[in-house]
C-alpha cells in the first residue's frame, strides 16, 4: 500500500514537471482581438511571400505555441504593440503546425521573435517574455526608423533550403547563420537519423 502511494506521488510530480510552462488549450487565445496588421502564416511559401510583399516595411515574426504559458501571457501586449505601431507587420508562426520552418530557423525557445526589414533581411532575433516587453518596444523603435531601401528584394537566404525543389523535406534541416547578408550552410546528420530521433521539444520561456 505504501509502495502504491509512493508511486502515485512520483507520477504526480513527473506530471507537474512535464506540464511546466504549458497550458491546457481550452480556448483559442491566439485568435482573440488580432489587429489588422497581425497575420497567421501556415507554410514556408506563405512566410516568404509575406516578407517579399512587405518590401521595406518592418516585419516581426512571432514564433509561439498554443500550449505555451509565456506566449499566452505576452499575447495581449503584442497586440497592443501592433495597435501602437500600425506601420509594422506581425506574422504569427505556430510552432506545432510549422515545425519545418522553426527547425530551419533554429527556434528552440518560445516565445521567439525575428525582425526583418526589406533588403537588409533579418535585423534582429531574440526571445522575450511578458517581463521583457521593453525589449520588443526597443527593437521596434530601433528598426522601424524611416530609411531608403537600396534593394527591392528582401534577403531570406535562411529559407532557401526549404523552398528549393531539390531539398529533401523528410528529415529536419539545420541552418547555420552568419548574419543577415551571410550565406547559410544547410547540414544534415551524416548517419541519416530519422526526424523522430532528431526532434527535441522546444522550451518555453
Amino acid at each position: 500500500m505504501n509502495f502504491r502511494k509512493h508511486n502515485t506521488g512520483s507520477r504526480s510530480r513527473r506530471s507537474l514537471v512535464a506540464q511546466a510552462g504549458r497550458l491546457p488549450v481550452s480556448e483559442p487565445w491566439w485568435t482573440r482581438n488580432n489587429p489588422e496588421n497581425m497575420k497567421d502564416v501556415h507554410s514556408v511559401e506563405e512566410l516568404v511571400n509575406e516578407l517579399a510583399a512587405a518590401a521595406d516595411r518592418l516585419v516581426v515574426v512571432d514564433f509561439y505555441a498554443q500550449w505555451c504559458a509565456a506566449c499566452r501571457a505576452l499575447f495581449p501586449k503584442l497586440c497592443q504593440l501592433c495597435n501602437d505601431n500600425p506601420d509594422i507587420l506581425v506574422l504569427k508562426v505556430d510552432w506545432d503546425a510549422n515545425k519545418q520552418i522553426c527547425k530551419a530557423l533554429s527556434v528552440k525557445v518560445l516565445p521567439y521573435f525575428h525582425f526583418y526589414r526589406g533588403a537588409q533581411g533579418k535585423v534582429a532575433e531574440f526571445s522575450a517574455s511578458v517581463s521583457k516587453i521593453q525589449r520588443l518596444r526597443d527593437a521596434i523603435a530601433e528598426h522601424n526608423t524611416p530609411r531608403c531601401s537600396l534593394g527591392g528584394s528582401p534577403k531570406m537566404s535562411e529559407l532557401d533550403a526549404l523552398t528549393s525543389p531539390a531539398q529533401d523535406q523528410s528529415s529536419p534541416t539545420a541552418v547555420s547563420e552568419g548574419g543577415a547578408a551571410a550565406n547559410n550552410v544547410v547540414s544534415r546528420s551524416a548517419n541519416g537519423s530519422s526526424s523522430r530521433a532528431a526532434e527535441k521539444d522546444v522550451a518555453a520561456v
